[in-house]
């Protein structure tokens, strides 16, 4: 009948799906779920390998990651910078020369000193650096301790040294104001573009900016005992 929609034969569905297995219709739908599926697949291999990663995860790097943990927790809660405690770890490879100095030895402490020692010593640093630079903002700072001198230029001709009885420091950075610089325990004092903050126990703490000594590298040097 004229008002009848006729059916489609079997014999034309066939030909339909050929062409368009054939068709660029096709090849486009397979283009765009490939361009989709790629990042999905990444994102399941990244999953995969952090599961394993995680699982096979040795007990040296479980525990240096809850070293940082307890370090960050801990410098939260006594109020110092994490980053001021690495660097002071860090003071043999920046300050140590050729020498062969140890870190309990730069820190004041004796060379066997223990792993909680320099943590204390270390934390001890990081909170006078905090303080230190509530005044003035340096780049560096480094702990000196008795027998032991930073040595900033010429072998010794420039330094800056901590006096044994804990009553301030000797320089001979500032040539008006030469030789010894009395400062009380827990304070500290600016000398040119140097900041000495002593401790009170023989060791003073000293902060410098490059930018006032462009040409200087300073060095822990020992000193005659």
């Amino acid at each position: 009948m004229a008002g009848k929609k006729s059916e489609d034969n079997p014999e034309e569905k066939k030909e339909k799906k050929k062409g368009f297995l054939r068709s660029k219709t096709k090849k486009r739908a397979y283009w765009v779920f490939g361009v989709l599926a790629v990042p999905l697949l990444l994102w399941y291999a990244y999953t995969v390998a952090s599961v394993i990663d995680k699982a096979g995860m040795t007990e040296l790097e479980t525990a240096l990651k809850q070293e940082a943990i307890s370090l960050a927790e801990r410098a939260i809660s006594e109020r110092f910078k994490a980053v001021d405690y690495k660097n002071c770890e860090n003071m043999v490879a920046d300050y140590g020369g050729s020498s062969d100095i140890t870190l309990p030895e730069l820190l004041g402490i004796p060379r066997h000193a223990t792993k909680e020692d320099i943590i204390k010593r270390c934390v001890l640093f990081a909170k006078a650096v905090g303080v230190m630079k509530k005044t003035a903002h340096h780049k560096k700072y480094v702990f000196v301790c008795g027998g032991s001198m930073l040595d900033i230029a010429n072998e010794g001709a420039f330094h800056i040294k901590p006096d044994r009885q804990g009553r301030g420091a000797f320089q001979t950075v500032d040539a008006n104001n030469a030789n010894f610089l009395k400062i009380r325990p827990g304070n500290f004092q600016i000398v040119k573009w140097w900041q000495i903050y002593n401790l009170g126990d023989g060791c003073i703490i000293v902060g410098y900016s490059k930018s006032g000594s462009p040409r200087l590298s300073p060095k822990i040097a020992p000193t005659e005992q």
